[in-house]
């Protein structure tokens, strides 16, 4: 069976190689972008990512902007919002996300995310949706 492949879209050089490090060493394949227009350009690809891990300040257009842009391309894909700013789970902005995660040196809440959302497929985005690691509309 095939590892499942995360795309890590991050503008920052460290923080793309840290987390294709730790998700590689927990199983995943990744694969990079910088910038809106490498995230779109993998969309296609023959080998198009499983779940995307989507910088809430990627260059030029934002993370918002490539949101949208990825959920008219391909919604059937998994995104994670992957920010340093915690109020942003707070946004409605961000409601075509699957999931909000704040960006800490430790990546297990990152890992233990992206193992659900995977788990999950087939299902809809209102079942799955996850925040800073909770189900959305949880209360918990």
């Amino acid at each position: 069976m095939s590892r499942p492949v995360v795309l890590i879209a991050d503008a920052n050089t460290h923080i793309r190689c840290f987390l294709k490090r730790e998700l590689n060493a927990e199983g995943f394949d990744t694969i990079s972008a910088k910038v809106h227009t490498e995230v779109l350009k993998q969309l296609e690809t023959a080998d198009k990512p499983d779940l995307i891990v989507l910088d809430s300040d990627l260059p030029y257009v934002g993370g918002v902007s490539t949101l949208l842009r990825l959920r008219s391309r391909a919604p059937q894909i998994p995104v994670v919002i992957y920010t340093v700013y915690s109020e942003d789970a707070e946004k409605p902005l961000y409601a075509g996300a699957d999931a909000i995660v704040e960006k800490i040196p430790n990546p297990a809440l990152l890992v233990r995310t992206i193992r659900t959302l995977l788990g999950r497929r087939g299902k809809s985005r209102a079942e799955t949706a996850v925040i800073s690691g909770k189900p959305l509309g949880s209360g918990e």
